[in-house]
């Protein structure tokens, strides 16, 4: 774990100025790969033309030089065991790095009640099924 003891250092107002100054801070920004081609939603259709997953990530390798330093994707739709090698040549080439990847479980009719918490039986399994799933990701 990161050591933030720092952060209890106590400051009167001028040595806060100063300390503001006297830094400076190197945010790190990543893209969820949905932000390229949105889907629907219960509110309205989708308003762009659907894009491969291929297709996103070269439109995200492009953003590198924005500062984009990591994406985002959710399993099993967006990253998976069928196209990771799509994410690793990304890092590869631009040093973008896949920083997170949730389990997706809200387009799937089945889970529109729920899905880990859902009182059916076998909705539940499914949802917990797709997170097993997502627990071998790690080992991509």
């Amino acid at each position: 774990m990161i050591d933030l003891l720092y952060q209890k250092t106590h400051r009167s107002p001028e040595e806060l100025i100063k300390h503001l100054d006297s830094f400076k801070v190197n945010p790190k920004f990543s893209v969820g790969i949905w932000y390229f081609s949105p889907g629907g939603s219960r509110f309205h259709d989708r308003f762009v033309p659907a894009m491969s997953i291929e297709d996103r990530i070269n439109f995200l390798a492009e953003m590198k030089h924005l500062g984009v330093d990591g994406v985002e994707a959710h399993y099993p739709g967006e990253i998976n065991e069928d196209n990771v090698h799509i994410y690793k040549h990304l890092e590869k080439e631009t040093g973008i790095k896949v920083v997170g990847i949730p389990f997706a479980h809200f387009y799937d009719k089945q889970f529109e009640f729920e899905a880990m918490s859902s009182p059916d039986p076998e909705v539940r399994k499914n949802a917990i099924d797709i997170a097993i799933g997502h627990s071998t990701v790690g080992k991509f």
